[in-house]
């Protein structure tokens, strides 16, 4: 891994210059859905990327819709979300910024979603905490905005207006995990017997019937979850004569279920949680970054592999890359340039150092949130 890496040299350059930022707010001003952000006490507001209707003379547009209160809490892998939660602290209203991306976004809608929380922290005056979160790597920080669980389903918002009758309902198989009550997400997957297992609770919706599948080792938060979002299921609309039914692997006679699931065979002791790819794997290294424009033009220079305390100033962003995770921290005095650039750098360090996309990137602002990132300096 090389010691020193010229921002120059990618698209994050010209990001956060005096002209960017005028612009940059101009814009986000403009941006009519984002009327009101913040402006509500403690809770959160959440958009969705939306993509434009493509004209013949046009490529592909994006832009982004405010999400219904009522919505909250039920993402489509296939779109990516801006979250804001609002809170008190000392009497002072703060902010938090999440982009979470679905694992089936175009990359157009992955950089438009980067891009509007940029947009919408210009419109704050640089007040919130950005966070990314990623489709199945969610922090539990994030996890716990919802004041139930976070739902996942295949596809794009669009994809959840097709009505159709409860006999021709196409049967989906939703996954619900998590070891806490705040944890829990509730995932579509596969819709078959293999995407079992013997640790959690599923629920197949085939429409007339809805079926609560308990492994034998599933925890009591995901069996009372699995019940409370099956009772949402039978109570939707058009669903007045749909049917639950609680089965387990060694019930063969509910050939219904196992023949929605490509029929009755062994289920899995457990899935491997994905996230033991990522953060859960535990840290390889604790190597400190520093980035400044002081000679002109933006870089970053490795500090120390055993940074302290006394290498951060406020003068800089630093970037702290533990291997399983990335944390950036923006010192109070910093340039505009480097301020604005700070998630973009952090994503292109990702790129440029050959890791894994899916690491978490965190941003903290010195004197705000840094107590995380201090606490791993010696």
């Amino acid at each position: 891994m090389a010691t020193e890496i010229k921002i120059e040299d990618s698209n994050m350059a010209m990001f956060g210059g005096k002209e960017h930022k005028d612009w940059a707010f101009d814009k986000a001003s403009l941006e009519k859905n984002y009327k009101g952000a913040g402006d509500k006490g403690p809770g959160i507001q959440i958009w969705r990327v939306k993509n434009m209707k493509r004209t013949d003379t046009s490529g592909p547009k994006f832009g982004i819709v405010k999400v219904d209160e009522k919505e909250h809490g039920t993402f489509y892998s296939g779109d990516s979300y801006i979250v804001l939660e609002t809170y008190m602290k000392e009497s002072k209203k703060c902010f938090n910024l999440f982009f979470w991306l679905g694992r089936e976004s175009s990359q157009d809608e992955i950089g438009v979603a980067a891009y509007k929380a940029v947009e919408l922290d210009d419109l704050l005056g640089d007040a919130p905490v950005q966070y990314r979160e990623l489709d199945g790597f969610e922090s539990s920080h994030f996890l716990k905005l919802f004041k139930k669980s976070l739902n996942i389903l295949k596809g794009g918002f669009e994809s959840g207006f097709t009505k159709v009758k409860p006999e021709e309902y196409k049967p989906r198989l939703l996954h619900l995990k998590g070891a806490k009550k705040s944890t829990i997400v509730v995932r579509e997957v596969d819709c078959k017997r293999d995407s079992l297992n013997e640790g959690d609770s599923f629920i197949l919706d085939a429409g007339a019937a809805v079926y609560v599948f308990n492994g034998k080792s599933a925890g009591i938060w995901e069996k009372t979850r699995a019940t409370q979002v099956s009772n949402g299921i039978i109570g939707g609309p058009g669903r007045g004569k749909s049917k639950r039914e609680y089965v387990t692997s060694e019930e063969k006679g509910v050939e219904s279920f196992w023949k929605a699931l490509g029929g009755y065979g062994s289920v899995p002791a457990e899935i491997p949680d994905e996230k033991k790819d990522t953060k859960s794997s535990g840290p390889s290294c604790n190597d400190l970054w520093k980035l400044s424009d002081s000679t002109g033009s933006l870089k970053l220079t490795k500090v120390s592999s055993t940074p302290t305390k006394s290498a951060v100033t406020s003068d800089d962003v630093f970037l702290l890359n533990r291997g399983n995770e990335l944390l950036v921290y923006v010192g109070s005095k910093v340039s505009v340039q480097e301020r604005y650039g700070a998630i973009g750098v952090g994503i292109n360090f990702l790129k440029l150092n050959k890791m894994s996309d899916r690491t978490p990137i965190s941003k903290c602002i010195e004197g705000k949130n840094d107590e995380e990132f201090l606490s791993l300096l010696k």
